[in-house]
C-alpha cells in the first residue's frame, strides 16, 4: 500500500481532523517498519436507518433499524411510535440475534422420513402450496371444510384478520387461538359491551390497584407501561400516583409497586369484592354515575315481577372482611386500607392480568375487579378506563360464502368452544389432542401453525405428540425447527419481521388508537415469504369465494387500503414526536383542524417514514351512549350473560325435547360453578380448584412468564439466555424460587438440584431460595426446556408445562396454568 492509499483510508476512518496528524504519521512511519503488516480494514460501509415494528413479544414496540451497507447491526426504539416513544426492552434488543441465527430455517421443507425423524427435502414454494392446494379442495369437494384446522398462535394487526376471513370462507369453523388475548375480553364484553381490551390511562391516574397483571414483566408492552407509571409518579401538576400489587408471588412490578399485597392462589376476586364492601358500606362509592349509568347495583325486579338481588346486596351479606381476610389471607386493616385509598384517591383504576386469568375461577374474579372502576366512576374519563374508537376500517371485505362453506360451518368445532360444554369460551386449544385422538366430533386432516408449538406449550405433550401424528397433513409456518414442526409434513418459514411488511394496531390496555406500519428492513436472507401473502396465494389458487373474500393482490395491497381508509377519515396524523402529538390533540380538543397532508400519496410516504399513524384525541363518548349492553348501562347485574346462557339452553331443550330449566342447570354443572340463581350472574367469589392432594404435595406451584421468553418463541437467543435469571445470578438454566424457612425445612441450598414433581410427572431444576417467597408456594419461569428449536434453546432448563395438570375456566376457556400442587426432593445433576 503507497502513501496516497493509506491517506484515503485513514481520512475515510475520520483520522485526519485537526490535531491529528502525529497519529497518521505514526501510523504510516509504523507501516513502513514493518510494525503494521497485511492490509488495513475496509472503511465504514454507508449507514441508514429504517423503521419497523418488534415482534418478539406482545407489547408490538416501533423500532429504528441501523444498517450498515443495508446490513441491520443494531435495533434501537423508534421515539415517535406513540406506544414505546424510542425505549426498548431486552428482548426487542436482541431482535438481530434471531434474523441472523444460524439454525433458522432457509426454505420450505418436506418431511420425507417417519414423524419426528430428521429426514427433510427442500422443496419449492409453488410445489409446497400447489399440495396444500390439492388437499384443500379434496376436503371441499367431500364436503369436508370442517376437517381443516388453523392454530393461531399470536398473529396481530391485519394477520389475525387475513387468517380468520380465509378459514371462514374456506367453511372451517376451526380458527383457533392459542394465546389468551381474545378468551380476557369476556369482562369488558359482558359488563360494558365493548368486545375489546380497553385502555388504562395510567399516567393520568392518582391510584392503580393491579390484580395479577405483571405490569413491568409480563402484560402487553412493559415499556408502555413503565412510561406510564413513571409518569403517573413524577407529575409535578399533582400528587404523586401510587401503585398496589396484589399477587400471590412478589414479581418485578410488586418489587417496584407501593405496596404489595400478597394473597392466597384464586383469592383476588375475593378480595376485589372486600374492598367493594368497604366502599359500600361506608358509602365512598360515586353514587351519581352508580344510579345514573348502571343496572343491577340495586335489588331489582323484571318484567314479571321476580325479584332479583343486586350487586349491594350480594356483597354486604357475603364479603365482609372478616371473611374476605379468611379467604384471601390478607389482614382486615389491609383491606380497609386499600378501600379507602382507592376511593379517596381519584382518579383511579382497577386492572387485571394473566395471574387472574389463569386460574379456574378467572372469569368471576376479573368481573369483580372491574367492578370497582365502576363503583368509583371512572368509566370513559381521563385517567381512568377509556374506550377506543377503533380504526376506520368499516369497508373490510364482507367474507363470501358458497354452500359448501355455510354446511361445514355449521359443524361443532374441535375445540368445543361456544357449545353447551363452553358455550362462552370463544378458544380452547388445549382440548385438541383429546378430540384429535378420539376423532370427535370428526377427524382434522389439515393442520396449520402459525407460532404454534403445542407439544411445548401444552400440558400432556405425549397425548399432544400422539394426536399431531394422526393428523395426514400438517403445515407449519415456523422458522425453527422446533419440537411441533418436527411433526410436520410441510414446514414453510415465514420471514422475520424485518424482511417483511409489518403492522400492528391498538394494542391491549393503549388509551389512543394507533396504527403502526413498516416496510421490510432487508430482502430475505433465506427463501422465506411474507405469512400473509402466503395465504393471500392459498386463498386466490382456490379461487370462488374463498378468492372473493380476501380480494388483495398482497400484503402491501392490503397496507395502502388501510392507509388510504385512515387518511380519507380525517382523524389522526402521522406519528409525531411526543410535544407534536400533545399540540395536535390541544388544537383538535378546541375545534381547531391540524394541517393535514393534501393527497393520500403524501400521506403514504410520510407514514412510511415515520412508522404510524396515530389519533391522540381522547374523543368524549356520552355516558348515556357509552355501554352496548343488554340495560344500555354498565351491568353488575350481568343481563348478557344471563340471555347467551338462556340462548344455549333453549336451543338445546328444542334439540333433545326438554326443558330449558333442566338444561341451564346440566350446563352450570359443567362449567363446573358453585353459584345458582341471581348469582350465576353477578361477580361473586368462586372458589379456585387446585389440583393435587395437598398433604402428598405440599407446594402449591406458581409459573410466570419472563419479558425475556414469553412463552419460549424467543428463546433461541444466546443474548436473552445470558440475561434470563440476572435478578438471581443464574445463566443458561431454569430454577425454581423458594422461601428461606421451606429450604431449612427440606435442607436445601442455594444452587442445590431438586426434582419438582406433580400429579402429572417431575423435572429437574436448580434451587433459589428467596425472601419474597410465600412458604406454602413455589414459583418457576415458562419458556426454557425445549428439546429442540435450535442449538441455543434444545436442553436449557426445564419445561414447566410438562407438569402441569391440565384444567381450564370452564367459563373463559383459558387453561388453568396456576393450579397444581408440587411436592420437592433433592437430586444431583
Amino acid at each position: 500500500m503507497n502513501r496516497r492509499e493509506f491517506l484515503k483510508y485513514m481520512t475515510a476512518f475520520g483520522a485526519m481532523t485537526a490535531g491529528s496528524n502525529w497519529l497518521v504519521e505514526r501510523l504510516w512511519s509504523m507501516m513502513q517498519e514493518g510494525e503494521l503488516t497485511g492490509e488495513l480494514a475496509e472503511p465504514p460501509g454507508i449507514e441508514s436507518w429504517a423503521n419497523s415494528i418488534c415482534r418478539l413479544c406482545p407489547g408490538g414496540c416501533g423500532v429504528r433499524v441501523r444498517l450498515i451497507d443495508g446490513l441491520p447491526v443494531k435495533i434501537d426504539g423508534n421515539p415517535l411510535y406513540p406506544v414505546n416513544r424510542g425505549g426498548l426492552c431486552a428482548t426487542g434488543h436482541a431482535g438481530l440475534q434471531i434474523l441472523y441465527n444460524p439454525d433458522r430455517l432457509k426454505g420450505p421443507m418436506k418431511r420425507v422420513g417417519p414423524a419426528g425423524s430428521s429426514h427433510w427435502q427442500p422443496i419449492s414454494w409453488e410445489e409446497a402450496l400447489a399440495l396444500i392446494k390439492d388437499r384443500l379442495v379434496q376436503l371441499r369437494k367431500a364436503g369436508h371444510a370442517h376437517r381443516m384446522a388453523f392454530l393461531d398462535g399470536g398473529s396481530r394487526g391485519l394477520a389475525s384478520k387475513v387468517f380468520k376471513q380465509f378459514v371462514t370462507a374456506f367453511g372451517s369453523p376451526n380458527y383457533i387461538r392459542t394465546d389468551e388475548w381474545e378468551n380476557r375480553k369476556f369482562v369488558y364484553r359482558f359488563m360494558q359491551g365493548y368486545d375489546d381490551i380497553p385502555g388504562f390511562d395510567l399516567e393520568r391516574a392518582r391510584f392503580v390497584l393491579s390484580f395479577g397483571a405483571d405490569l413491568l414483566e409480563a402484560e402487553g408492552s412493559i415499556v408502555w407501561f413503565s412510561r406510564q407509571l413513571s409518569i403517573m409518579r413524577q407529575n409535578s401538576e399533582r400528587p404523586r400516583g401510587s401503585l398496589v400489587q396484589i399477587e400471590p408471588r412478589m414479581s418485578v412490578t410488586a418489587v417496584k409497586a407501593d405496596k404489595w399485597v400478597p394473597v392466597k392462589v384464586g383469592s383476588e376476586g375475593a378480595l376485589a369484592l372486600g374492598i367493594a364492601y368497604i366502599m359500600i358500606q361506608e358509602e365512598l362509592y360515586n353514587k351519581d354515575f352508580v344510579e345514573k349509568y348502571t343496572f343491577g347495583f340495586d335489588d331489582w325486579k323484571d318484567h314479571t315481577g321476580n325479584l332479583h338481588i343486586g350487586f349491594k346486596t350480594l356483597v354486604l351479606q357475603n364479603y365482609y372482611p372478616e371473611a374476605v381476610s379468611r379467604i384471601t389471607g390478607v389482614p382486615i386493616e389491609d383491606i380497609v386500607l386499600l378501600a379507602r385509598s382507592f376511593a379517596a384517591n381519584q382518579p383511579g383504576v382497577a386492572i387485571c392480568g394473566q395471574g387472574m386469568a389463569r386460574q379456574t375461577n378467572g372469569f368471576y374474579a376479573m368481573m369483580a375487579v372491574h367492578a370497582l372502576n365502576a363503583l368509583v366512576g371512572n368509566l370513559e374519563k381521563a385517567g381512568g378506563v377509556i374506550t377506543r374508537q377503533g380504526l376506520p376500517l368499516n369497508d373490510w371485505p364482507e367474507i363470501q360464502l358458497d354452500e359448501v362453506a355455510r354446511l361445514s360451518l355449521g359443524e361443532e368445532r374441535i375445540d368445543q368452544a361456544q357449545s353447551t360444554v363452553y358455550p362462552l369460551a370463544p378458544h380452547i386449544p388445549e382440548n385438541l389432542a383429546n378430540r384429535i385422538l378420539t376423532d370427535h366430533p370428526s377427524p382434522i386432516e389439515v393442520l396449520f401453525l402459525y407460532k404454534s408449538n403445542p407439544v411445548f406449550e401444552w400440558t400432556d405433550p405425549e397425548s399432544t405428540r400422539k394426536a399431531l401424528e394422526k393428523i395426514p397433513l400438517i403445515i407449519s409456518f415456523s422458522s425453527f425447527m422446533d419440537e411441533t414442526s418436527e411433526l410436520a409434513h410441510l414446514i414453510l418459514p415465514e420471514s422475520f419481521y424485518l424482511e417483511s411488511w409489518q403492522d400492528d394496531f391498538n394494542l391491549p390496555y393503549t388509551n389512543f388508537d394507533h396504527f403502526g406500519i413498516s416496510k421490510p428492513v432487508i430482502k430475505p436472507i433465506g427463501n422465506t415469504r411474507d405469512i400473509i401473502d402466503v395465504i393471500l396465494s392459498l386463498a386466490n389458487a382456490l379461487g370462488g369465494t374463498v378468492a372473493q373474500s380476501l380480494p388483495f393482490q398482497n400484503h402491501t395491497a392490503i397496507l395502502k387500503w388501510v392507509a388510504k381508509e385512515l387518511f380519507e377519515s380525517g382523524r389522526g396524523v402521522v406519528a409525531q414526536s411526543e410535544f407534536d402529538q400533545a399540540w395536535v390533540a390541544y388544537l383538535e380538543e378546541r375545534g381547531w383542524r391540524y394541517p393535514r397532508h393534501k393527497t393520500f400519496q403524501e400521506f403514504w410516504e410520510a407514514l412510511l417514514a415515520q412508522g404510524g399513524w396515530v389519533d391522540p384525541v381522547q374523543h368524549h363518548v356520552s355516558l348515556k351512549d357509552a355501554f352496548k349492553t343488554s340495560s344500555n348501562k354498565f351491568e353488575f347485574y350481568l343481563l348478557s350473560l344471563q340471555n347467551e346462557l338462556n340462548k344455549f339452553a333453549e336451543r338445546e331443550a328444542k334439540i333433545n325435547k326438554t326443558s330449558a330449566e333442566f338444561v341451564l342447570g346440566s350446563m352450570v354443572d359443567k362449567l363446573k360453578i358453585s353459584a345458582r340463581g341471581d348469582v350465576l350472574y353477578l361477580p361473586h367469589h368462586e372458589p379456585a380448584r387446585i389440583a393435587g392432594d395437598e398433604f402428598d404435595y405440599p407446594y402449591l406451584l406458581i409459573p410466570y412468564e419472563l419479558n425475556l421468553l414469553g412463552d419460549g418463541n424467543a428463546a433461541n437467543a444466546p443474548m436473552l439466555l445470558e440475561m434470563v435469571g440476572f435478578r438471581h445470578y443464574i445463566r443458561w438454566n431454569s430454577w425454581i424460587e423458594i422461601h428461606p424457612d421451606t429450604a431449612r425445612e427440606l435442607g436445601l441450598h442455594e444452587g442445590d438440584w431438586v426434582w419438582v414433581q406433580s400429579p402429572n410427572g417431575r423435572i429437574k431444576t436448580k434451587v433459589h431460595i428467596f425472601p419474597g417467597a410465600q412458604p406454602n408456594m413455589i414459583y418457576m419461569p415458562l419458556g426454557l426446556g425445549h428439546t429442540a428449536m435450535g442449538r441455543y434453546a434444545k436442553n436449557v432448563g426445564a419445561n414447566l408445562n410438562s407438569i402441569l395438570v391440565k384444567d381450564f375456566d370452564f367459563m373463559s376457556g383459558i387453561p388453568a396454568k396456576i393450579g397444581t400442587r408440587v411436592k420437592l426432593f433433592k437430586t444431583v445433576v
